[in-house]
């Protein structure tokens, strides 16, 4: 048996894929923008708006002093080390199906992403703008679907697991 199955080098090479994608996304957008500079793709709908975010983790929160950033990427990266083990745990038990899977690689995509970006520059590159929003990144829109992921495939195990219950009780096992 091999240390990493061919599935789990799938999902992994997916991560990376992912990851390298957010990067280079990110990578260009900082040579290629000024502070500030808006690309219209589909007009007010959707544009590519650069903004240097230094507010620490999230243009929500007030300014926060630097150890707090730190103190995020820190535990960004503990998230990102424990999903592998996580994973092979709930996949062991569970049989989990693709929703998960789609789950785990993009909500640890999401979080090697912005570890990776705080080790490269001292602030986060926003920069996918829809409508008015705020900006956000490839690793914002991997958390955001990965969510969506995960709770489609917490809905349907929680459906298969009632249904291998109430079957069990039919046949007296």
């Amino acid at each position: 048996m091999s240390l990493l199955p061919v599935k789990a080098f799938s999902l992994w090479r997916w991560i990376i894929i992912l990851v390298a994608l957010d990067q280079l996304s990110r990578a260009w957008v900082r040579t290629n923008m000024a502070a500030g500079g808006q690309i219209h793709v589909l007009g007010a709908w959707f544009s590519i708006h650069f903004i240097p975010n230094t507010k620490g983790f999230s243009w929500f929160m007030p300014e926060l002093p630097h150890w707090v950033s730190r103190v995020y990427i820190l535990l960004l990266a503990a998230i990102a080390a424990a999903a592998w083990p996580a994973w092979r745990y709930y996949e062991r038990r569970y049989r989990l199906d693709g929703w998960a899977q789609a789950a785990f690689v993009t909500l640890t995509a999401a979080c090697c992403g912005h570890v990776a970006e705080a080790m490269l520059v001292p602030y986060t590159t926003d920069f996918l703008q829809i409508l008015d929003s705020p900006c956000a990144n490839f690793a914002d829109v991997y958390a955001h679907v990965g969510l969506v992921f995960l709770v489609i495939a917490m809905i349907k195990l929680k459906g298969r697991i009632r249904r291998d219950a109430q079957a069990s009780r039919r046949t007296g096992m």
